[in-house]
This record gives C-alpha cells, sequence and structure tokens, in this order.
C-alpha cells in the first residue's frame, strides 16, 4: 500500500506541512489561517483569512434542536466518551443538515456565468427528476439567512478579492428559483458558504469537511455542558411516542 502527499510529512526528522516545518507556524498563523494552509499549501491574504474566520463562525452552531446539537448530547448522556459523541454528531450530518455546501459548490461551478433562461432550464431539470437544489431553503427562515447576509455583507468590505461571480451566481439562482417555484427559497448559510469558499479558492471536495469542523466547536460545548449537567440516559416520554397499527 503507497501513498503520495504533499500535505505533510517527516523531512529530516522534522514535520513538515505543505513543505514548511510545523514549528514555524505555531504562533505565526492563527488556526483558520493553518487550515487554509494545509488544504491549498498557500498562506491566505488578510481578506481571505477574514472570509474564512467568518465562515467558520457563521457554522459553529444552531442550538440543540438540530441533530448536530441534540444527537451528541444524547450519546453523552449514554455514558459515551467526548471523541465517540462527537463522531456520534458528524454521523448525524447529511444532505438535509449540513451536507449540502459540496453541492452547491459544484452547481454553481456549473451555472457560473449562465443566463437567466440557462438556470430556470436548470432548475426546471432538477425539478423534473424530484432533486433538492442545494444550498436554498430553510424551516426557519423563509425570506432571509440572516447569516448568509452577514457573510456576504463581509465580503463586499473585503473587496473583489474575495466578492465576485460567485457570490453573483449564488444570487441569480436565488431570484430565478422564486420566478421557477412562485415563492422565494432563501440563499441559505450553505450555500453562502459555498459561494464563499469558491471566492476562497478551495475544492468542492472540502465543502462539507469545512461545514463539519466548524459546527464540531458547537457540538463540543453541547457535550461538555451535558456531562456538566450530569443527564444520564435521555430517552423519549410515552407522551411524545405514537404507535401505529
Amino acid at each position: 500500500m503507497q501513498f503520495q502527499t504533499s500535505v505533510s510529512g517527516e523531512v529530516n526528522g522534522e514535520l513538515t506541512i505543505r513543505g514548511t516545518p510545523l514549528v514555524s507556524i505555531i504562533g505565526e498563523m492563527g488556526y483558520t489561517q493553518a487550515l487554509f494552509f494545509i488544504l491549498t499549501g498557500k498562506k491566505p491574504t488578510a481578506a481571505q483569512s477574514t472570509i474564512f474566520d467568518a465562515i467558520l463562525v457563521a457554522c459553529i452552531d444552531h442550538g440543540v434542536a438540530p441533530a448536530s446539537g441534540f444527537v451528541p448530547r444524547v450519546v453523552t448522556a449514554s455514558g459515551n466518551e467526548t471523541t465517540h459523541a462527537m463522531a456520534a454528531g458528524l454521523l448525524a450530518l447529511g444532505p438535509f443538515h449540513g451536507g449540502a455546501v459540496e453541492d452547491a459548490m459544484r452547481v454553481f461551478v456549473e451555472l457560473n456565468g449562465k443566463s437567466e433562461q440557462e438556470i430556470t432550464t436548470y432548475i426546471e431539470t432538477q425539478r423534473a427528476a424530484h432533486k433538492r437544489l442545494s444550498g436554498f431553503g430553510h424551516r426557519k427562515y423563509t425570506e432571509v439567512d440572516p447569516r448568509t447576509e452577514k457573510l456576504f455583507q463581509i465580503a463586499t468590505t473585503q473587496g473583489q478579492e474575495v466578492s465576485g461571480a460567485h457570490i453573483k451566481t449564488a444570487r441569480d439562482i436565488e431570484s430565478t428559483l422564486a420566478k421557477v417555484m412562485g415563492r422565494k427559497l432563501v440563499l441559505n448559510v450553505d450555500g453562502a458558504v459555498a459561494a464563499l469558499l469558491l471566492e476562497l479558492g478551495l475544492p468542492s471536495e472540502a465543502g462539507n469537511g469545512i461545514f463539519a469542523l466548524a459546527r464540531m466547536a458547537g457540538m463540543l460545548a453541547h457535550i461538555v455542558e451535558e456531562k456538566q449537567q450530569g443527564n444520564v440516559v435521555r430517552r423519549l416520554d410515552d407522551n411524545e411516542i405514537t404507535y401505529t397499527a
């Protein structure tokens, strides 16, 4: 079994990250910068660092209600280790919760520079195939996702380096989708993150993983709180269950 990597390894007895000694970036880079560096092999500019950091903060948590919030707590209350509960939380992510970034990035690349009619045709084809359009729609946010607006506002202040064609594509899809559907499906945080990751030059293969990395911080906070509260074996009450014949 052979692996070829440019990510990391020992060179002359020294651990290197993308060809740079790890010890030389400790204290020089923050975690966000180091994450960008290990993914791309490039040190981020100030604007890239600001946007990447904002993305990670925007995705850090969304309360106990979604699976990434309550699943780690249920697993923790069953007496499991912190890392096991975090793993369970990661497994709870999927296409309908925290797993749409990668697909949205691919769609934005495919539709980049396309006309409204071309976008309309794409949407109608997806609908005919009964496929969701990743990055759009939210159960709670029906008119605007405040996380999206804040991220794009920050991107605008950082200039064209991180605010360009992919954000425009995302907005064009959002407006066209509303016309096709007859109702608004907001560009949600997954879609905003997808557009901004493309603006940063990051590959789509990293999209869902970046969301998961951000959300793990929230998971850890819930796990720690659950342990501190001393809850043991969470289970549904009988009145929360309906049995059907």
